[in-house]
């Protein structure tokens, strides 16, 4: 940390209030799926006049299972639409059988490294600690591998981030932006 390898050195950590909540007009949600590691759940606003994005609520937690996850996830998602992790299609039905209302993420070709580098692009990446203290370290700490020069692992906070915003970044690619 604090080596200029930081992935995303738009972070910015503060409280997001409730009146800022109030005011995004659209709630995006992302999961992704753990177990040794963490399953991480997210909910993100991202306001295009100011290229920013927001951070404002998790579930997170390793060696949980899908029923415990579909329930905590289900108390704030509700019946709204989440992107999740498509690798494992019988994960997303366990899900759905459960209550959520879940699809997998489209993943193509450098899919990973070209929604990374969007968040780093984007003007401001704001979480709230308090609300989203797991999404939050996950941001702080993730670094590029300096001797590969590309992005290691990534961790389930930043993913989850990624899913919830995949049909705005896929937009993004399709037109030319970044």
């Amino acid at each position: 940390i604090g080596e200029g390898l930081e992935v995303y050195q738009n972070l910015k950590i503060r409280t997001i209030t409730d009146q800022e909540i109030q005011s995004f007009d659209k709630l995006y949600r992302g999961l992704d799926f753990g177990y040794t590691h963490a399953s991480c759940y997210s909910e993100v606003s991202y306001v295009k006049a100011t290229d920013t994005i927001y951070v404002i609520d998790e579930v997170y937690g390793s060696k949980i299972n899908n029923r415990s996850l579909a329930e905590r996830i289900k108390t704030k998602a509700g019946s709204r639409n989440i992107t999740a992790d498509s690798e494992d299609p019988r994960t997303i039905n366990e899900m759905t059988l459960y209550g959520l209302n879940i699809r997998g993420a489209k993943k193509g070709k450098d899919s990973k490294s070209h929604g990374i580098k969007w968040l780093a692009d984007l003007k401001e990446i704001v979480i709230d600690r308090k609300r989203c203290p797991n999404i939050a370290k996950d941001f702080e700490l993730y670094e590029k591998d300096e001797e590969k020069g590309d992005y290691p692992d990534e961790p389930d906070g930043s993913a989850s981030v990624r899913y919830a915003l995949e049909t705005i970044i896929l937009h993004r690619k399709l037109v030319g932006g970044s």
